[in-house]
């Protein structure tokens, strides 16, 4: 009786660890429900046990806002998209780096065309710029230092030169605003 629960024990090992081999080897997407509505509202799509893409209805219409896609691994983002006005269109895409958002281009008027694109290092705001409905003239650039707002510049007659900055100090406050004269900062 000794030798036989042996065997069982065994054969129950082998088949966990077979069935786990099995479970790594399928494609299957793991649901949550964030809202406690019984709807799934953010999907991860896994091949052979890697992330694939992740989807999720952050405003719980039932309908997809956010997407994201990871790397061969499964470890890393490598791009994303959403949603930014619920409209069943993406206005929103993100670039990434190593697992870190780099680049951020957002259609603020809904036309297709991104019009704002925020730059990051280390996860950190660096500057924003506008651009007209995907122009190369920016129109303003907001500049910040470890997230915090330092100067913004303005093109307001729309020549593709700057013409008015305004610093910050630490507490967001502007402390100079500088009229500029045919300025070459592109």
């Amino acid at each position: 009786m000794g030798s036989r629960s042996f065997v069982g024990l065994i054969l129950g090992i082998a088949g966990a660890m077979a069935y786990r081999e099995y479970q790594a080897l399928r494609t299957y997407d793991y649901s949550f429900d964030r809202n406690g509505d019984r709807w799934p509202d953010d999907i991860t799509h896994y091949e052979r046990g890697i992330p694939i893409w992740r989807h999720m209805d952050e405003n719980f219409d039932g309908r997809t806002d956010y997407w994201e896609y990871y790397n061969a691994d499964g470890e890393k983002t490598e791009r994303s998209e959403r949603d930014n006005n619920f409209d069943g269109k993406v206005d929103g895409w993100g670039k990434w780096r190593d697992g870190q958002v780099v680049e951020i281009q957002s259609d603020t008027d809904f036309n297709g065309q991104p019009d704002v694109t925020e730059f990051y290092s280390n996860c950190l705001l660096t500057s924003i710029e506008w651009r007209p409905n995907g122009t190369n003239i920016v129109t303003a650039r907001h500049n910040y230092l470890h997230g915090n707002p330092t100067e913004e510049l303005r093109d307001l007659d729309y020549d593709g030169y700057f013409d008015v900055s305004v610093k910050f100090d630490r507490f967001f406050q502007p402390i100079s605003t500088n009229h500029l004269r045919r300025s070459t900062i592109p």
